[in-house]
């Protein structure tokens, strides 16, 4: 990191965030830490972009021809944010808020936990009474040093190594996205934080948790769409990123197997709609084959940062 103050863009993508964006925006600005605004709009249908260009004229925009989804949106701030040589990227959700000293608090643990790419803060629900349900449930499964120092009632580090946390809030240096790269396009929407977060750890650097640094995630109110079709869709988001994790050598054919056995487990059952959706998954899985070997392998063994070229 540079001697002067650090240079930190914080990257927004939204769509259709009319309810959630001037909340957002206001926490971003009001950051004690100064920070650089990238807006990056998927094709919004309501007045999100206004509200932006009416309210926020410093902001920086990018307005996208379509949704491109969630991480190709991200890797144009990516590529914005390395070609502008910024030292830092924080990544914020659309539906998310960060308090004035966030920022601050996620720099100074940086700073003292220089081999830490990826680290975030505590998500609290919006009305930041209780942790985002979410959350709670990646620190509990995968940082329980740090529930564990809580219970315990000992002195709280300043970062702990978590297996996973969610993509709602992160802040990661540039060293760490010139060499992990982007978001991997073979996922649209859900699944890219899990295969992005398993390739900082395979490149060398570490992530975790900040639990100075608080932020808070507005969706505690919001109706979830508990359907089958929603299941079987994150079953798939699963295998791709079991089989393209680079720290594991997964072989496609025990997948393949475990699919196989599922769904004419389901058709003894005849239950024919899940030995349906098991099938398709398997044929999704075969079609996109070629493309999750080949991105894994880049993600592997690529000398310059993979996907950050998008087309919006």
């Amino acid at each position: 990191m540079k001697n002067d103050a650090p240079r930190i863009l914080a990257i927004i993508i939204t769509f259709n965030g009319e309810k959630w964006i001037v909340n957002c925006m206001n926490s971003v600005l009001s950051s004690a830490q100064k920070l650089s605004v990238l807006v990056v709009d998927n094709n919004s249908a309501d007045n999100t972009v206004s509200i932006i260009k009416r309210n926020y004229p410093e902001v920086i925009l990018i307005e996208n021809r379509g949704n491109i989804g969630f991480g190709q949106a991200n890797n144009a701030g990516f590529d914005y944010a390395l070609s502008h040589q910024f030292d830092f990227v924080l990544l914020l959700n659309q539906d998310a808020a960060i308090t004035p000293s966030t920022v601050d608090c996620l720099l100074h643990g940086y700073e003292k936990n220089q081999e830490y790419g990826l680290i975030s803060p505590l998500h609290f629900q919006g009305n930041g009474t209780l942790p985002d349900n979410k959350f709670y449930k990646y620190i509990t499964n995968g940082c329980r040093s740090y529930i564990t120092d809580l219970i315990a009632k000992r002195e709280i580090r300043q970062i702990y190594s978590s297996g996973f946390i969610n993509a709602a809030i992160w802040f990661l240096s540039a060293e760490c996205i010139k060499k992990v790269g982007g978001f991997d396009p073979v996922f649209f929407h859900a699944g890219e934080d899990v295969d992005y977060y398993a390739r900082v750890l395979y490149h060398g650097f570490k992530a975790g948790l900040c639990p100075s640094a608080i932020a808070f995630h507005y969706r505690e109110n919001r109706k979830e769409t508990n359907s089958r079709n929603r299941h079987f869709y994150y079953q798939y988001l699963q295998a791709v990123n079991w089989l393209k994790n680079p720290n594991y050598n997964r072989k496609a054919r025990v997948l393949i197997y475990h699919y196989v056995i599922n769904a004419f487990r389901y058709l003894f059952f005849l239950d024919t709609f899940s030995f349906g959706k098991n099938i398709s998954i398997l044929v999704k899985i075969f079609r996109s084959m070629g493309v999750i070997k080949k991105n894994k392998r880049i993600c592997m063994n690529s000398v310059t940062p993979p996907f950050l070229k998008v087309y919006t």
